[in-house]
C-alpha cells in the first residue's frame, strides 16, 4: 500500500519546537502511568448550532451521517481498520472524504461503498425503487459479512492470527447472563414488565442461536444473519427492554460487578450489530430529506494514509512504531487546502473552491483520548464524543508543506495539548499525593456505541473530571456553565458517598479522612463556590439538595443497631450540619436548602460492606425506584421548608425509626426525621 512520509520537515521547520516530540511522548507516559492509561471518562458532548449558517445539513444530522459512513468503512476487526469522515457540501452535491490507516481499500471495497452510496441517492430522487430498502441493507450486510461474525465472536467466524489465543463464548451464550440480571431490577409489583423483558431476550437469544445453526455458506445462513440484525434493532426499539437497559446501566454504585458489566458489554454489543439495520434505514431517510444535496452523484475520496514512524518511547514495551490517526489525517488535509496556492493530488483535490468545509468528523469508533484534545485545541471541528482511552503511539504529520502561518499554529496546538497533558497529570498526582504509586484506575473503555438503548441521552451533558473531594470541583462546574451561558442553577443534587466500614477493633484514619473529604467537605466547598461564582446562579427560587443518609441523624442512633462506622455517621452528621448553615447563609437570597434520606437501596455500595443480608428486610428499593421518590419530593420542596432533614420514602426502610420514634404504621410519608 502507497504510504505519503510522516517526517519532511527540517529541524529548523518542525512543529515539534517547544515542547520536542520526545518530550511530548514522555508526557504521555508518566499520564498514562498514573490513570492506567485512561485520563478521563468516556463522554458525550452536545452538537449546538452556532447561530445562522449555509449549511444544507443540520450540525448534527452532519455528525450522524459521518459517523454512520465511518463504520461502514472500517469492515475489520482491530485499532487498523478506525475510519473517520468528513462530508462536503458543494454545488453540486456532496464530496464524501474518507480517512483511516488502512484505507487505501480494496477495489471490492469501493465498489460496495459506492454501491450503498448510489442507493443513497436515488432515494433523494421522486422514482426510487420501493425494492432499494432491502437492497441497501442486503449491500451493507455483505460488505460487513466478516465483521459481523466477529462482533457475534460466533463459530463460524475466522479469527485474525494476533486474537488466535483469545477464546471467548459466542455472543448468545451471553444472554442467559443478560436475562438472569433482570430479577435484580424490578420490584414485585413490577412482574409483569419482568416478565415480558426476560421474554424479548430470551427470544432475541433463540434467534441468535438459530443462525449459529445455520449451515456455513448457504443461502440460509445469510436470510438468518439478516433476521438476526432486524430482530436486534426491533429489540433496541422496545420501550421496556430501553427501561431495562437503563436500569442495568445505572444500577452500580461503583464499578459493576463482573457479571454486571459483562451484561452491560452484551447489550451494547447487541446494538452495534443493530446499527446495520438503522444505519440502512437513516441513509435513505438522510437522502429524502436534503435531496437537493444528495440527487445528483455523490463522489467518494480516499486519502492515502502516512507512514508509520520509529519511537523508542512507550508506555507499552511493544509500542515501538507511532501513526497518524484518521482523524488528524483529515485535519492535516483540510488546513493544507486551506493554504494560499497550495497545490495537492489531483486524485483528493476539491473542484469547487467555495465549497462548506466540514464542522465534524464522523468516525467508526469514539475518540480516543489525543485525538479528542488534538480537536479541542485544534478549534477547526466539534468533538462529538470520547472513549477517554489514551494511545500513546499517536503523532501528527510533521511536513515542509506547512506554510509558516500553519507551522505556527500546529506549534500552538501540540504545545497547547501537553500543557494540558501536565496539568491532567499532576491533578492527578495530587489526588492521591498522600498515597505512594497512586494510579486513578478507570477500566479499560468500550471504544465505540451507537446508543439504540439510550433515553433522551441527547438531554444529558457530562462535565468531565469533576472530583468533589478536591478544592477546584466547583470552580471547574461553574466555568463550565459559563461557557454553556446558564446564568441560574433551579435545582442541585448533591449526591457523593464513600462508605469503608469501622469498629472498635479496626478503626481507620485513612478512611475516615476520604469519608470526610467526599461526603462533607466536598459537597460543603463545592455549594459554596457555586454560590460565590454569581450572585444569580444559585438565587432567588433555585433549590439545594443533599443527599445524606439516615445515619447522619444522631437522634436516630440506638443501641438496637449498635455503634461502629465512625466515619460513616459522622461525615453524613457533618454534612447534615453544614446544610443546616448553608441554609441559614442563603435563606435570604431565596435559596431553599435540604438534606434528605434517599432510601435503603439494592446497590454494589451497600452490598459491597454486607449489607445485601439486609436488603429484603430492610425494604431495600432499586436506585431508579429511590430517584423517582425523591423527584416527586423535591417538586413539593420549597423556602418553607428549608434548613429540615427529610425521607422522602417514610420510615419504611429506617430501622431505628420505630424504636426511636414510634410505630411505623403512625408515622407519615414523605417523613421528616430529626437531627
Amino acid at each position: 500500500m502507497t504510504r505519503l512520509p510522516c517526517r519532511t520537515s527540517s529541524p529548523e521547520t518542525s512543529i515539534w519546537a517547544d515542547p520536542s516530540e520526545n518530550t511530548f511522548r514522555q508526557h504521555l507516559v508518566e499520564l498514562e502511568k498514573c490513570t492506567n492509561a485512561v485520563p478521563i471518562d468516556p463522554q458525550i458532548f452536545p452538537m449546538e448550532e452556532s447561530g445562522p449558517n449555509s449549511y444544507t445539513l443540520p450540525l448534527s444530522v452532519e455528525q450522524q451521517l459521518a459517523d454512520d459512513l465511518a463504520f461502514l468503512a472500517a469492515i475489520e476487526e482491530g485499532a487498523q481498520s478506525v475510519a473517520a469522515v468528513c462530508l462536503e457540501e458543494h454545488a453540486e452535491g456532496v464530496v464524501i472524504r474518507f480517512a483511516a490507516l488502512d484505507l487505501a481499500l480494496s477495489g471490492e471495497v469501493k465498489n460496495a461503498l459506492e454501491g450503498i452510496i448510489g442507493i443513497m441517492s436515488s432515494s433523494a430522487n421522486k422514482y426510487e425503487d420501493p425494492k432499494s430498502n432491502e437492497a441497501l441493507f442486503e449491500l451493507i450486510v455483505k460488505l460487513h459479512f466478516r465483521r459481523l461474525l466477529a462482533r457475534l465472536r460466533s463459530d463460524k467466524w475466522e479469527k485474525p492470527k494476533y486474537l488466535s489465543k483469545q477464546h471467548k463464548k459466542p455472543l448468545w451464550r451471553d444472554f442467559a447472563n443478560v436475562i438472569h440480571r433482570v430479577q435484580f431490577l424490578y420490584t414485585k409489583r413490577e412482574a409483569a414488565a419482568r416478565r415480558y423483558v426476560e421474554g424479548q431476550l430470551q427470544g432475541l437469544a433463540m434467534v441468535y442461536e438459530a443462525f449459529e445453526s445455520s449451515t456455513t455458506d448457504s443461502f440460509t445462513e445469510f436470510d438468518c444473519l439478516k433476521e438476526l440484525i432486524q430482530a436486534s434493532y426491533q429489540i433496541c426499539q422496545d420501550k421496556e427492554v430501553k427501561e431495562f437497559a437503563r436500569r442495568l446501566e445505572v444500577s452500580p454504585s461503583t464499578t459493576p460487578t463482573a457479571k454486571v458489566a459483562s451484561a452491560i458489554k452484551c447489550l451494547r454489543q447487541i446494538e452495534k450489530i443493530a446499527s446495520y439495520k438503522r444505519i440502512a434505514t437513516s441513509l435513505q431517510a438522510v437522502g429524502k430529506t436534503y435531496p437537493s444535496l444528495f440527487h445528483n452523484k455523490i463522489r467518494l475520496s480516499f486519502l492515502t494514509p502516512y507512514e508509520s514512524v520509529p519511537t523508542a518511547i512507550g508506555y507499552e514495551a511493544w509500542a515501538t512504531t507511532c501513526h497518524v490517526h484518521a482523524e488528524v489525517q483529515l485535519a492535516v488535509y483540510y488546513d493544507l487546502q486551506n493554504q494560499p496556492g497550495y497545490i495537492t493530488d489531483a486524485n483528493n483535490r476539491s473542484s469547487d473552491a467555495t465549497f462548506r468545509r466540514p464542522r465534524v468528523i464522523g468516525t467508526s469508533k469514539w475518540l480516543c483520548y489525543l485525538c479528542y484534545l488534538f480537536l479541542c485545541c485544534h478549534g477547526g471541528f466539534v468533538p462529538a464524543n470520547t472513549h477517554g482511552r489514551l494511545y500513546d503511539q499517536w503523532t501528527v504529520p510533521d511536513l515542509k508543506d506547512y506554510q509558516s502561518n500553519l507551522r505556527t499554529r500546529y506549534r500552538e496546538i501540540v504545545r497547547a495539548m501537553d500543557e494540558r497533558i501536565l496539568k491532567e497529570t499532576r491533578e492527578t498526582v495530587s489526588a492521591g499525593a498522600d498515597e505512594p504509586g497512586f494510579v486513578r484506575w478507570r477500566a479499560e473503555p468500550m471504544t465505540s456505541r451507537q446508543n439504540l438503548l439510550d433515553v433522551d441521552s441527547e438531554r444529558v451533558t457530562y462535565i468531565s473530571d469533576i472530583d468533589i473531594a478536591s478544592p477546584e470541583a466547583g470552580g471547574k462546574i461553574a466555568k463550565f456553565l459559563d461557557t454553556k451561558d446558564v446564568l441560574t442553577i433551579d435545582t442541585l443534587i448533591v449526591t457523593a458517598g464513600y462508605f469503608a466500614t469501622e469498629s472498635l477493633e479496626e478503626p481507620s484514619f485513612e478512611a475516615q479522612e476520604r469519608m470526610y473529604r467526599i461526603c462533607a467537605i466536598g459537597p460543603t466547598i463545592l455549594t459554596t463556590t457555586l454560590a460565590n461564582a454569581s450572585q444569580k446562579l444559585l438565587s432567588k427560587g433555585s433549590k439545594v439538595i443533599f443527599v445524606s443518609s439516615e445515619s447522619g441523624s444522631i437522634t436516630l442512633r440506638h443501641e438496637k443497631e449498635g455503634g461502629g462506622n465512625y466515619g460513616h455517621h459522622a461525615s453524613k452528621a457533618a454534612l447534615n450540619m453544614s446544610a443546616k448553615l448553608l441554609s441559614l447563609d442563603m435563606k435570604d437570597r431565596g435559596v431553599a436548602v435540604a438534606v434528605v434520606h434517599p432510601g435503603f437501596m439494592r446497590t454494589e455500595m451497600t452490598k459491597g460492606v454486607g449489607f445485601d443480608k439486609f436488603w429484603d428486610e430492610g425494604g431495600a428499593v432499586t436506585p431508579d425506584e429511590a430517584a423517582e421518590s425523591l423527584v416527586k419530593w423535591v417538586d413539593t420542596f420549597d423556602i418553607s421548608k428549608t434548613g429540615e432533614y427529610w425521607a422522602p420514602r417514610g420510615p419504611r426502610d429506617i430501622g431505628t425509626a420505630e424504636s426511636v420514634l414510634g410505630p411505623k404504621d403512625k408515622l407519615p410519608t414523605p417523613l421528616q426525621l430529626p437531627w
